[in-house]
């Protein structure tokens, strides 16, 4: 936001009475201490007028802003307020005022005294971006980037505007525009190390890791004590994979501000992709111990307990998914949420899918356990799995998302049933197959899938591979791999075959040019198809995907190819699954080495 405007005697006199004032003399020294800085000399002047003149506007208005100043945020406010009292139109107090409930976080408050001072008086830049800045903070960056934007408008080097439109475009997803509004920013002042910073933060979206790292830098060489570009350099040398490096960053951030909870949990982020799980669980209970509703620090504690298999404390710090920056809120239906332990024998429960079609997949087996206590499950999953999970044993009526739902007693959230059900890794339900594929749709596929393979006299081994996911997911970079790394897989006697829907630019150019791997994506219009194909495969080979969930559940073999820091459901160290009993994991033993893990395959689970 803007900075307070320290007073000059040129905008008051539209507010000064009619009659002299007696104490002007007094009140020109105190305003010239404080256009100097000299906040006790002018808090003593604007100080000895109130003791003369309780009611006097401009000592009450000034003295606010020296509260401020000192850091005495809620007395400022009081004062500026006891001063709106005797002069509501006064446009250059309410927008003080506006400072002073921003850095008390009343936003809402803000907002509306910045609104009530553009009303009166619209041609205020300053008003302007520190409503942007109000607006930005309520959520509302659509809102807050057009005030910022009014801002330039009228005053078009306005440096403190051009770097809150950068931030407001970035909290929209447009970088591009952010970079360049912090750019002209920059242009106007090279040395500017709030844009410098905020312009790091933008190139790290863009996943320009060197540059921002390079921004951050030119941001600390004006401004070394500068925890929050500290803290941001963290980040980019996290993703740039130099860990040590963005440990030391987050540790100088701390010294400067011990109390920084996000360079704690930033700590913790980066202890997380190194695999240094109870590490990583340290610090984000300092971040915690700081900041105790921090929803990200509850979330990745839990994902660091699921991943040493401590579930019970990982299921309850799961739950905090739903406060997630980002996050879907918890549907509301015209009946209760479930408590996850009461006993609902003979009621009617919906249970619907949330997240990924793997984890439904993984998680519908749930449906089952509720049906063996006598509750009736309506289970409601996304369409491309409806005609699947049919076969779901103890689901009495499977819903494709958006259609009518029938009426329910209770519902609750497929990815909190282990929760409710307390499973610990030894207690996983994983009795497979729990899902099957139509008989009649297994017959068909059976033709084509020996038709293709035309073995002849001798039947070799039938390999399924699926090199990508979702791209849209967070993690996609780590998991998924270019669909050229399974060339050493074909030098195997066996027969190959594309299992998964969908398959990008790149991959499809190779694909043409690789005879022998038979492209079934024509073939899929939902999962019940892939399902049917997956019965008639020796094996899948495959990345942490659906398709991986969806092979073990029907229990089909599977040969998983595993990141270095891998999802939580997938544990560590071991190469099985207590998921999925037919699932063999393969781990990278360094991030990014597909290769090692390409080689395992081909020397333990393909026919030489």
């Amino acid at each position: 936001m803007s900075k307070r405007t320290p007073p000059r005697p040129a905008t008051q006199g539209k507010h000064r009475p009619a009659k002299a004032d007696p104490h002007a003399g007094f009140l020109a020294q105190a305003m010239a201490a404080h256009q100097q800085g000299k906040l006790a000399d002018a808090e003593r002047g604007y100080t000895f007028i109130l003791d003369k003149d309780p009611q006097h506007f401009d000592a009450l208005h000034y003295l606010g802003i020296v509260k401020m100043q000192l850091g005495q945020t809620e007395h400022g406010i009081a004062l500026v307020e006891q001063a709106l009292r005797i002069r509501p139109d006064a446009a250059d107090a309410l927008s003080n005022l506006s400072n002073g409930l921003m850095r008390a976080r009343r936003y809402d408050e803000a907002l509306a005294c910045l609104d009530r001072s553009l009303t009166l008086s619209p041609a205020q830049p300053e008003a302007l971006t520190n409503r942007g800045v109000a607006l930005g903070n309520l959520g509302r960056h659509e809102e807050a980037a057009a005030s910022h934007a009014r801002a330039l408008q009228i005053r078009p080097a306005f440096l403190e505007a051009l770097n809150n439109h950068g931030n407001a475009l970035r909290a929209l997803g447009r970088f591009d525009e952010a970079l360049a509004a912090y750019d002209k920013a920059l242009a106007l002042r090279a040395a500017y190390p709030e844009a410098l910073n905020n312009r790091g933060l933008a190139l790290s979206e863009l996943r320009r890791f060197d540059e921002a790292l390079a921004s951050h830098d030119k941001a600390l060489g004006l401004r070394a004590n500068y925890p929050e570009a500290l803290n941001n350099r963290g980040n980019a040398l996290k993703e740039l994979r130099r860990f040590d490096e963005a440990i030391a960053s987050y540790d100088q951030a701390l010294s400067l501000k011990p109390d920084y909870g996000e360079a704690l949990y930033n700590r913790g982020n980066t202890f997380s992709a190194q695999n240094r799980h109870a590490e990583a669980v340290v610090a984000y209970d300092a971040a915690l111990a700081i900041q105790s509703a921090y929803p990200d620090a509850h979330w990745n504690k839990g994902i660091s307990q699921l991943l040493q298999g401590q579930l019970i404390a990982g299921w309850q710090q799961y739950e905090w998914r739903w406060q997630l920056k980002g996050a879907d809120a918890p549907r509301d239906f015209n009946c209760p949420r479930w408590d996850g332990h009461s006993d609902i024998r003979g009621q009617r429960l919906l249970l619907w899918a949330e997240q990924g079609l793997g984890d439904t997949l993984q998680f519908c087996r749930y449906a089952t356990l509720l049906a063996q206590r006598g509750v009736e499950v309506i289970l409601e999953v996304q369409p491309p799995l409806a005609r699947l999970l049919g076969s779901l044993e103890g689901a009495t009526r499977i819903v494709a998302r958006g259609d009518e739902l029938p009426t329910t007693d209770l519902h609750f959230p497929l990815l909190s049933m282990p929760m409710a059900f307390n499973t610990i890794v030894p207690g996983i339900p994983a009795s497979v197959p729990y899902l099957t594929a139509s008989g009649e749709e297994q017959d068909e596929w059976q033709q084509r899938i020996a038709t293709l393979a035309g073995d002849g006299t001798q039947r070799k081994q039938r390999i399924g591979l699926a090199c990508s996911g979702n791209p849209k997911l967070a993690n996609d970079r780590n998991r998924s791999i270019p669909l050229e790394k399974f060339l050493p897989l074909l030098e195997a006697d066996a027969s190959f075959f594309l299992m998964q829907k969908d398959c990008r630019p790149a991959d499809a150019a190779w694909l043409a040019g690789q005879p022998r791997i038979h492209d079934l994506r024509e073939h899929f219009s939902d999962f019940s198809d892939t399902a049917a194909a997956l019965t008639q495969l020796d094996l899948l080979v495959t990345v942490d995907t659906s398709v991986a969930h969806l092979a073990g559940a029907l229990g089909t073999p599977v040969a998983l190819l595993l990141p270095f820091v891998p999802d939580w459901r997938w544990l560590l160290q071991r190469n099985d699954s207590p998921w999925y009993p037919g699932m063999r994991l393969y781990r990278q033993p360094a991030i990014g080495d597909w290769d090692s893990v390409l080689a395992e395959v081909r020397r333990t689970a393909l026919a030489r």
